[in-house]
């Protein structure tokens, strides 16, 4: 006696749709953001020094009314970045479902991308060097039939990224053999 279940093709209502907006969304790790900050902060003074240390080049006026206004882009720009790369940190998100993970950015230009459970080829766990000493993790999600990762959570505790990324692994359409 067949047992499989009969194949159904009916039409979807708008009130039918699964609603993204109802997820509810994990948060990255608070050493995540303060690690980022410490970064944006160094890079930005690192990149300030530069231009400021361009003033004692030899050069004609006119390059020096241009490095003049290199150093107050460059003044500028520390404050902005790192408030601004503060606050797209913040909206990074993620949702895990039983049959789908999503992943949610982007700050002006928002992202939600959704990878169903079954489409998912291989999963990674990356750790640079300052991930390692703060405790962080990246998990790489990689879909079937694409070259690149489809999305990537970073700043997740490495415990909790282990855990997400053994879910996956272990979810049962990923592991049956026919």
């Amino acid at each position: 006696m067949d047992t499989s279940p009969a194949f159904s093709n009916r039409q979807i209502t708008d009130d039918e749709l699964p609603s993204l907006q109802s997820l509810s969304w994990d948060k990255l790790s608070p050493t995540y953001f303060t690690v980022n900050i410490w970064l944006r902060l160094l890079t930005n003074t690192l990149i300030f020094a530069g231009s400021v240390a361009l003033r004692w080049l030899p050069v004609s006026e006119n390059w020096m009314l241009l490095i003049t206004c290199l150093n107050v882009l460059c003044a500028l720009a520390i404050p902005i970045g790192v408030i601004w790369g503060y606050f797209a940190d913040k909206r990074i998100g993620f949702s895990l479902r039983e049959q789908d993970i999503s992943v949610r950015s982007g700050l002006v230009f928002r992202s939600i991308i959704t990878q169903p459970m079954l489409r998912v080829q291989h999963v990674e766990l990356t750790r640079g060097p300052i991930e390692r000493k703060a405790g962080l993790a990246t998990l790489e999600v990689f879909s079937a039939g694409g070259d690149s990762g489809t999305f990537s959570i970073p700043g997740l505790p490495e415990e909790k990224a282990k855990e997400i990324r053994q879910f996956i692994l272990g979810h049962g359409d990923l592991t049956r053999h026919d």
